[in-house]
Formats: C-alpha cells, sequence, structure tokens
C-alpha cells in the first residue's frame, strides 16, 4: 500500500471490509493512499452483516464494487501482488501472505482483477437492493446459443398479459419458427386461466 504510487486493486471476501474499517492502521493507510491520489478499486460481496463497513468504505476508496460470492482475497498494485489467507482471527489480519513483485506476475493477477471488476456492479447498488429488501435485477451479454433460446423460450411462457416481438428479417422470423417460437404464441393466444388471453403483436418483414 505504501509504495504504490499509480493503482491499488483490491478483491476480498466479505470479512475484509470490517478489517478495513476496525483495525486503525489499515484504514489510515488507505485514508494516506488516497491523499497521495493512488486510485484506489475495491471489489467484495457487499452483504447485510458488512453492509456498515462497506458504506464507510466508499469514502476511503475511489470506486467500491460488489460481486456475488466472491473467494479468496488479493491486492495489486502497479508493481507488487499478496494475498493473505482467507482465514484469520476476528478483528486481526492474516499472519501470513503470499508476495510476488515479478511483473508477470503482478500483470497476471491484474488481469484477473479487471475481469471481476468488468463482471461486478456498483455498491450504491447492491447498498440499495439490501436495505429497501428488493432487486433492481441484472443486464449481462450472453453469447451461448442454448442458452438464449432457454431464456427467450422462458421470457415468452412467463408472458401474463402481453409480448411486443420485433423480427428485423425474413430469416429472423425462420429461426424463430423452428425454434417453436410460433407454436407457443398459438397456445398463449387461447384463453388463459381467469379468462384473460395474452396479447401478441410481431413486427416483421414481408415476402414476395
Amino acid at each position: 500500500m505504501d509504495k504504490a504510487q499509480v493503482s491499488i486493486d483490491i478483491c476480498v471476501d466479505n470479512t475484509r471490509p470490517a478489517l478495513a474499517i476496525e483495525i486503525r492502521r489499515l484504514k489510515d493507510t488507505f485514508i494516506d493512499a488516497k491523499s497521495r491520489r493512488v486510485r484506489i478499486r475495491y471489489i467484495t460481496e457487499i452483504t447485510g452483516d458488512n453492509l456498515g463497513y462497506c458504506e464507510e468504505l466508499i469514502s476511503i476508496v475511489d470506486e467500491l464494487r460488489h460481486l456475488d460470492g466472491i473467494k479468496g482475497n488479493f491486492y495489486v498494485s502497479e508493481i507488487e501482488y499478496a494475498a493473505p489467507p482467507t482465514l484469520h482471527e476476528k478483528r486481526k489480519s492474516s499472519d501470513m501472505m503470499i508476495y510476488s513483485g515479478a511483473k508477470e506476475i503482478v500483470e497476471h493477477q491484474q488481469y484477473i482483477f479487471d475481469s471481476f471488476w468488468n463482471t461486478s456492479s456498483s455498491a450504491e447498488r447492491k447498498i440499495t437492493e439490501i436495505q429497501g429488501n428488493i432487486s433492481l435485477g441484472v443486464t449481462e451479454i450472453i453469447d451461448d446459443p442454448s442458452r438464449t433460446r432457454e431464456l427467450f423460450i422462458g421470457l415468452i411462457k412467463s408472458a401474463k398479459s402481453e409480448i411486443l416481438l420485433i423480427l428485423p428479417t425474413i430469416n429472423a422470423f425462420m429461426r424463430e419458427h423452428k425454434m417453436g417460437v410460433m407454436h407457443l404464441f398459438k397456445e398463449l393466444l387461447t384463453t388463459q386461466e381467469g379468462g384473460t388471453a395474452v396479447n401478441i403483436r410481431v413486427l416483421t418483414p414481408n415476402t414476395y
């Protein structure tokens, strides 16, 4: 933390935010790094148990983000990498540390951190969900054709009142037809339980 001049990226499990706040020397190290304009990015799993610590962390790091189920701990700066074990006594830092200043190791761990960072969500969003006991949902890019088909069919089956579908080409229409989408539409057009049929509107080019 003291040697970093550019950045410190931290990826830790949900037990670590408490240490960053409760261990005064560690908290002061964060504050000192930020005062030197070192960029600090911090990823952890934000839960109801560590919510208060994470709210305080927001003020001493540049950005805090949430990632579900994260395991293991590591810190990486522009020149060094360190990984303390997960197990530790309450309110105490670990007695052991894996450390490397090798350029290749640092670059590898930076790549791992960036991968986690790109799939994490904002701390503010997760805190809002916990405090309001709500789910704001997730947005993701899916490039697995079988999962895409599964989600699309599931979306159609879950419709209760209306489906709006745009098929920009004839080929797109034929693909949906082969997937069985039009058959599902026929089923949904019949009266549902309670007397309401699903209203379905499809926009697609015509053939001549």
